[in-house]
């Protein structure tokens, strides 16, 4: 095991809003992360659990009530599945490498290279990924409006669903 610290959000919980950890309100909806199994097998790579997903990393950079903006690293080959917010706006701001966002209700899929951005309303399912072979980076604000995350369950041109 390397040297790198693995970050679940029981470790999280403990550092409430340490520049090293998460903030609290995301930890608290990201649950237990011994009850989740990895999206993937990916052994030897250190991992940051999300919830019901997991990415290399994610930094904080500003938490707020109704605001957030975080530095998130994507390994080649993640995805963060389908899902929406119900009030915050998601600016997505691409700081390496490229990144795949694909949206319903409309459907669209865009492929973003450093330097180029993108917004995504409240309500639209959107799913997140890096489809290149190389780390991914992208800066995103969300707000404002108080931040939830909502599995989107699809079903063909109906758009999402909540169970």
């Amino acid at each position: 095991m390397s040297d790198t610290p693995r970050f679940n959000s029981q470790s999280v919980r403990k550092q409430k809003g340490s520049a090293q950890g998460v903030p609290e309100k995301f930890a608290e909806a990201c649950g237990d992360a011994d009850d989740r199994a990895p999206l993937t097998s990916r052994p030897n790579r250190e991992r940051l659990w999300m919830p019901d997903y997991q990415v290399k990393n994610v930094e904080p950079v500003a938490v707020g009530t109704d605001i957030q903006v975080r530095v998130f690293t994507l390994a080649d080959g993640d995805v963060i599945p389908w899902h929406y917010h119900s009030e915050s706006t998601d600016h997505y701001f691409v700081l390496r490498g490229k990144l795949t966002i694909e949206t319903r209700s409309p459907d669209h899929r865009h492929q973003l290279s450093v330097g180029e951005r993108h917004k995504i309303l409240p309500g639209v399912p959107h799913r997140i990924s890096n489809e290149s072979t190389s780390e991914c980076q992208f800066l995103l604000v969300q707000g404002v409006g108080q931040y939830d995350w909502h599995e989107a369950h699809l079903i063909k041109n109906e758009g999402p669903r909540s169970y």
